[in-house]
């Protein structure tokens, strides 16, 4: 079957949002937002990062003190201010807003799963990595996480939607930038035909990326050391220094961490990924190796950025494990149990560095 002619089913129909689940993707789900209840209960708001930079943000919107497309996104401006006069309470407002974070993240998953017809593993593997820091802190990026996988599946199937999904994202966070090229080249490979050379020199293309991320891993200490003296020296860019910190949680100690070993582990990860998604030769994994390839070597240019290279990777790693084709991978049986329970104790572990 050619590539450009594939749907995401790797079948002659588009999917629909609401087919229903499968009963593995059900029990995947719900198990899934089984663990993440259980943390919701036993954490109050209140003991997550980033918890009074939300208070001092609504208070701000609500007082009229907030320098609105700095500060908080229209949107959230506009969330952030309903909530605060409903609740009649900064803190309520706060707590409010991170049930909803919460539930929102559930429902953005469990949707995505069946648009994209996700085998359960990918669910698992969502949780480990990423559900930590979407379900209980980002409130502002997470829908925008949300909506731009939204915006790749339609890129996919080669409909203009796409254009005005990606600009709702930008609403809701400008991050969303980061992981616009990529989607804009999905959409006119599949509308146009483009980048069909892909498909016949992928092994060469792999060991280019192999090399590449071998070098930027060896000048990733020195860049970031190099980047953190400079800004440290000019006091009108120091703000910026919260960028190259590691993703690594070190607000505690008040230190500047360098690239720590979770950054390096965590690039390992999205290296190996993305080769083996690379080699898949699944129709739907054919037809999203420019998406892959494009997105990949922005991570790279960005990974001397640890916070901005973490932040860029959900856009496209979520969008890359829901496509994902798990089974005929390998990853069946033991094999299956084992990554599940290895993401089960990786949230468990993520957890720890969300919390304040």
């Amino acid at each position: 079957m050619h590539s450009e002619t594939v749907s995401i089913n790797a079948g002659s129909r588009q999917p629909r949002i609401f087919e229903r689940l499968t009963a593995a993707q059900l029990a995947a789900w719900l198990a899934a937002a089984g663990i993440i209840a259980v943390t919701r209960v036993l954490f109050v708001p209140q003991r997550f990062a980033d918890y009074e930079t939300y208070v001092l943000l609504i208070d701000n919107v609500y007082h009229g003190m907030s320098r609105l497309g700095f500060t908080v996104e229209p949107v959230f401006a506009a969330l952030f201010l309903a909530v605060r006069v409903i609740t009649g309470n900064t803190d309520a407002a706060a707590d409010l807003l991170q049930y909803g974070l919460t539930a929102l993240f559930l429902l953005s998953l469990y949707f995505l799963i069946r648009a994209y017809r996700a085998e359960w593993p990918a669910v698992f593997v969502t949780l480990g990595l990423f559900a930590p820091l979407l379900a209980f802190v980002t409130i502002r990026a997470t829908p925008a996480y949300a909506v731009m996988a939204l915006a790749v599946l339609f890129a996919f199937q080669g409909r203009l939607i796409t254009i005005p999904a990606l600009l709702v994202a930008g609403l809701f966070h400008p991050s969303s930038v980061l992981g616009v090229i990529p989607v804009l080249i999905l959409l006119a490979q599949r509308r146009y035909g483009w980048l069909g050379w892909l498909n016949t020199h992928a092994s060469r293309i792999i060991a280019v990326l192999v090399v590449l991320a071998v070098i930027a891993t060896a000048l990733q200490t020195i860049v970031v050391n190099a980047m953190l003296d400079a800004l440290s020296s000019i006091g009108q860019l120091s703000k910026y220094i919260v960028y190259l910190e590691s993703t690594e949680v070190s607000s505690q100690s008040g230190t500047i961490d360098q690239v720590s070993i979770y950054d390096r582990i965590y690039s390992m990860l999205i290296v190996i990924t993305t080769v083996v998604a690379f080699a898949q030769k699944e129709p739907r994994m054919v037809v999203m190796r420019s998406y892959i390839l494009v997105s990949f070597t922005i991570f790279l240019l960005l990974s001397f950025s640890p916070v901005a290279a973490f932040r860029q990777s959900i856009f496209w790693f979520i969008p890359l494990l829901l496509t994902f084709p798990w089974r005929s991978a390998g990853v069946r049986g033991p094999v299956a149990l084992g990554l599940m329970l290895a993401s089960v104790a990786l949230f468990i572990f993520q957890l720890s560095s969300v919390l304040a």
